[in-house]
């Protein structure tokens, strides 16, 4: 026999060993037809904002539990913010089980799955429980994830839910203070000691301050200021425990008192504190902190 015949029946040799082994190696590396990603352990098509009750998420002794309430979220017992809410499951149902990379649960702390680094996400949907561990990144915009109680790992693509599990409770919470349209509209009174201005909408829809008792019709760049500023405004961050003690305690609060068209008016009450400005709507009792700019801009109406 030759040696191109020997090296021919070589190579044949060779591809028909890849032939009868690749299938068993696409098994270990990726969900077969039959093993499918509907059908892998780790799916979050079910969980959506509108379908499950309540979920948490705990890291450690960090925990962050959610509950529907009237058809609204709260967090650890505070309003949560919808869009945050929202946007959560709406990376969660982007992300699908793409391989099953372990069944080997010696491999789970590698795959930061372990008690001790794994984020544990529970889902209770129809009084029934659902939960999850999910690991460490495991590409850009992936991650490692399984069952509680099973040993098969597999890597998740299409949804970056990083961020959003790694956020404290006061990200998750509403930081909407107001949030008042045009046709709402019908005045805002601030007085700040001895200072007042009032600004008014007349039956042409126009804006009018007055001043000190003086009267002028606000210029269509400053009324937008107005409504960019009411329509919504949103805290950026809400204040502690010894923050509040101070604010309560504080004098020399200003008043931006907001009327509509209809119902009650909207109270706010602020002060100066360094950098920022604190504030508390009447009769609530969620305490926010503003940023110098956003709420100098609001005082300065009409001026």
């Amino acid at each position: 026999m030759s040696k191109k015949t020997l090296t021919i029946l070589l190579g044949l040799f060779v591809i028909l060993l890849l032939i009868a082994f690749l299938p068993s190696l696409s098994k270990r590396i990726k969900p077969t037809a039959e093993q499918g990603v509907l059908k892998a352990e780790v799916n979050f098509a079910p969980f959506t904002s509108q379908s499950i009750n309540s979920f948490f998420i705990k890291k450690g002794a960090e925990e962050r539990r959610f509950s529907k309430q009237n058809n609204s979220w709260q967090v650890n017992g505070y309003e949560a913010s919808e869009q945050e809410v929202q946007n959560f499951f709406d990376q969660l149902g982007k992300s699908k089980a793409e391989f099953l990379v372990s069944k080997n649960s010696e491999n789970h702390k590698s795959y930061g799955l372990d008690d001790e680094s794994g984020t544990l996400l529970s889902f209770t949907q129809n009084g029934q429980t659902t939960n999850f561990v999910i690991g460490n990144t495991a590409s850009m915009e992936g991650f490692y994830a399984k069952k509680q109680n099973s040993n098969n790992v597999y890597t998740m693509s299409g949804g970056f839910i990083a961020t959003k599990l790694s956020q404290d409770v006061s990200a998750w919470r509403n930081k909407k203070v107001i949030d008042i349209s045009k046709d709402q509209f019908q005045k805002v009174e601030i007085l700040a000691g001895k200072n007042s201005v009032t600004i008014t909408k007349n039956q042409e829809g126009k804006l009018e301050a007055d001043v000190s008792g003086k009267k002028q019709t606000l210029a269509q760049a400053v009324s937008d200021k107005i409504f960019m500023v009411i329509n919504p405004l949103v805290a950026d961050n809400f204040l502690g425990n010894t923050e509040i003690s101070e604010f309560q305690k504080s004098g020399g609060k200003t008043i931006v008192r907001i009327s509509l068209n209809a119902g009650q008016p909207t109270e706010l009450q602020v002060i100066k504190k360094d950098s920022n400005w604190w504030g508390q709507i009447t009769g609530r009792e969620t305490y926010y902190r503003f940023s110098d700019s956003k709420f100098a801009d609001l005082l300065s109406l009409g001026k």
